[in-house]
């Protein structure tokens, strides 16, 4: 499998488990994370920043391919 497919399927999956935790989160809110609010917001900022990385390195792989 070449490189680009497996960051933009990484980025892919990334985003589907973020949305189903949007879902979740949405009819139980603050209750998926035992963690200050600062420390919550730390962390997504991170999962957020990764997810990006993980789709711009798909798309800059794919072009440097051709």
């Amino acid at each position: 499998m070449q490189k680009y497919k497996i960051f933009l399927l990484i980025g892919g999956i990334m985003w589907v488990i973020a949305i189903m935790f949007l879902l979740v989160l949405s009819d139980n809110p603050g209750t998926l994370l035992p963690l200050s609010a600062q420390a919550a917001t730390i962390v997504y900022v991170v999962y957020l920043a990764v997810m990006v990385a993980m789709f711009v390195l798909g798309i800059v792989f794919r072009k440097k391919g051709k």
